[in-house]
């Protein structure tokens, strides 16, 4: 149990090295962390610095995937829209030519045969 306490120290030690804090600020005993005054208040500053940025980089990924997702739903409707407006230019160019009239007339009983071919051949 000795070589884990060893490494708790060590563990603890290379935490405030990492952060930059000053070895005469702080002390570690064997189950406790002694800080000199004012000490914890630095630490807590610290700490509250990179939750803010943790927090604020959470908040940029949130808002671009949202963004991203309704930047997809508009350019899906964009093209919806295209492809409407299309067959309507389509339809109002063709509604007053003879043939076309003729071919819509038409089309419906050629689908209905379609259909009737495909239950005889089951």
């Amino acid at each position: 149990m000795k070589a884990n306490e060893s490494d708790d120290k060590k563990m603890a030690i290379s935490c405030f090295e990492h952060i930059g804090l000053e070895a005469d600020k702080y002390r570690v005993g064997h189950t406790k962390v002694f800080f000199r005054a004012g000490t914890l208040g630095i630490l807590e500053e610290y700490r509250d610095d990179k939750v803010a940025m943790i927090i604020t980089w959470m908040q940029a990924v949130i808002r671009s995937f949202v963004a991203q997702k309704r930047y997809k739903k508009y350019q899906e409707q964009r093209i919806a829209l295209q492809v409407a407006q299309r067959s309507i230019r389509a339809y109002m160019k063709l509604k007053n030519w003879e043939w076309f009239a003729l071919m819509r007339m038409i089309k419906p009983l050629v689908a209905s045969s379609k259909i009737g071919e495909e239950l005889e051949v089951q």
